[in-house]
């Protein structure tokens, strides 16, 4: 059982969840570790300078904006019907992309978990029987704000941290076990947690005093860091029923795959022997094998038709690192029941091995970076998979979605273990695992 309230309790008397409310309004940060200007600040300028200019700018801006959304509708009229005269439109039931209610990046981690475990299954509000204690701390919106401009100094990214760990070290709870007991969620990768200099990029949280003994639940863990549990990222597909995994499971299934593989990114431009630029050249040069979506500048900051589309026509999907080792990509791939390609060990199989099959060659095709810094052609690798070969991949991968996943539901799904499910039992086992006697660290 887990326990939660008495913590939100003292949460409120001392006016602390207060900093849950402003949080959410950070959450719409970007995922960068770059530091871009303040996307606030140049709102609030272009907006002043629009002052002096009412009513005739607005009118202007009207105008141009009923001409965007003109556009914007005959873009998504010509898709639609496209995907109807072959007959295999996404199943409408199944598939919330886009839908505000239901956020897509925006490290929603920390209020997808909150929200579920206030209606889970196994929460007690008796404290003295509980197996686990969670804590309902935003540490990723927390950090969020100070992340992106030099006006913060590393006191002001700690301070929500350490104002946590204050208030549960003085719990009864947490004398049990020295905190192994107790996890939280962390809405960002590690590494915006692990700033070892005062100058350096992020918070420190993770380094703070009473810190090291919590399991954190991170879109990216720290692989040598036993407490780092890396969890999937949150994608726009949030299933309300079973039936809805059902149906899109189907749907993936039977879908006529046209194109050999596809790569949705963009390069990096500073980056000396840029990465995914070679994977863009491989694609262009590869006779229409390939479906590439260049994400260059902000074209798929909010996410695009076009990259679920790209993973739909195709048997494989090239997972590089992103920014740091992973990537959201790599559930939007496989949701999509197209089998991933990586090309370094860190991006999924050394990360979610809670969440994805334990053989990784069952699921997924590997080939390492330097090889194809090389000059190995990764259409030659792929086009190796005789169909029966790719059709047991992707069978697996699609059996594997309702782990992937997060439900809409603040109850899950019934008889079914989505991404939460897996995550919050996989800590209570850990749990039960070190009151084993002989346990070994």
């Amino acid at each position: 059982m887990i326990e939660t309230q008495p913590y939100i309790s003292s949460l409120l008397r001392r006016k602390a969840l207060k900093f849950i409310t402003l949080m959410i309004s950070l959450s719409d940060t970007p995922a960068s570790t770059h530091k871009p200007q303040n996307p606030e600040l140049d709102r609030k300028n272009s907006f002043l300078s629009l002052k002096h200019y009412l009513p005739r700018t607005w009118i202007i801006f009207t105008v141009f904006f009923l001409q965007i959304l003109l556009l914007l509708a005959a873009r998504n009229f010509h898709i639609s019907t496209a995907l109807t005269a072959r007959h295999e439109s996404p199943p409408i039931s199944a598939v919330h992309a886009g839908n505000t209610e239901c956020p897509s990046g925006k490290f929603a981690s920390e209020i997808i978990y909150h929200n579920r475990m206030l209606n889970y299954r196994c929460r007690t509000l008796d404290a003295e029987s509980a197996t686990a204690y969670y804590i309902p701390f935003y540490a990723g919106l927390a950090v969020g704000k100070y992340l992106w401009t030099d006006s913060y100094t590393a006191k002001d990214r700690d301070r929500h941290c350490r104002m946590m760990l204050k208030w549960v070290h003085d719990q009864p709870y947490w004398k049990k076990s020295d905190g192994r007991d107790h996890f939280l969620t962390m809405g960002r990768i590690t590494w915006d947690f692990r700033r070892s200099k005062t100058q350096d990029w992020g918070s420190g949280c993770i380094y703070l005093p009473g810190m090291r003994n919590i399991t954190r639940l991170l879109i990216e863990r720290n692989s040598w860091d036993y407490f780092d549990v890396g969890v999937p990222y949150p994608t726009g597909f949030h299933p309300t029923s079973p039936s809805d995994v059902a149906t899109w499971q189907n749907f993936v299934r039977t879908r006529t795959r046209t194109t050999l593989f596809c790569f949705a990114g963009a390069t990096r431009g500073l980056i000396k022997n840029d990465f995914r630029q070679l994977l863009l050249n491989q694609c262009y040069n590869s006779s229409g094998s390939c479906r590439v979506v260049d994400c260059g500048g902000s074209k798929c900051s909010n996410g695009t038709s076009l990259i679920l589309e790209s993973f739909l026509w195709s048997n494989f999907c090239l997972q590089p690192r992103g920014d740091s080792f992973t990537r959201r990509s790599i559930f939007d791939c496989m949701i999509a029941g197209s089998i991933p390609v990586f090309f370094w060990n860190r991006t999924a199989y050394s990360q979610y091995e809670w969440f994805l099959p334990g053989e990784p060659e069952s699921y997924s095709v590997f080939i390492d970076k330097t090889e194809v810094l090389n000059g190995k052609s990764i259409k030659d690798v792929l086009e190796k998979f005789g169909k029966d070969e790719a059709r047991k991949m992707r069978e697996k991968v699609i059996e594997y979605i309702p782990r992937i996943v997060y439900a809409k539901p603040h109850e899950g799904l019934e008889g079914m273990k989505d991404a939460f499910d897996v995550a919050v039992e996989g800590v209570l086992n850990r749990v039960k695992d070190q009151e084993q006697e002989g346990y070994k660290w």
